[in-house]
């Protein structure tokens, strides 16, 4: 990874494929891990730069590591 931007995006990435693989709608993972379902909307699409707090939150809902979120695709095995 290179930029800040570059780091969004990974996020965002794999924000929404984990999300989508377990079938959460905005809703039911904001209420999972108590973060607002249109700021979800907004770390989804990269349009927002989230804090640790909320990144180890949303882990959590996610039943993932933090690792997870921030990985590249090229380092995850499928």
């Amino acid at each position: 990874m290179g930029t800040n931007r570059d780091i969004i995006n990974v996020f965002a990435s794999n924000l929404r494929r984990l999300r989508l693989a377990r079938g959460f709608t905005y809703a039911a993972l904001s209420t999972r891990c108590g973060i607002d379902r249109s700021e979800l909307c907004k770390m989804e699409s990269g349009k927002i730069n989230i804090g640790l707090c909320s990144l180890a939150a949303i882990a959590k809902g996610l039943e993932v590591t933090v690792e997870a979120l921030l990985m590249s695709s090229e380092n995850i095995s499928l």
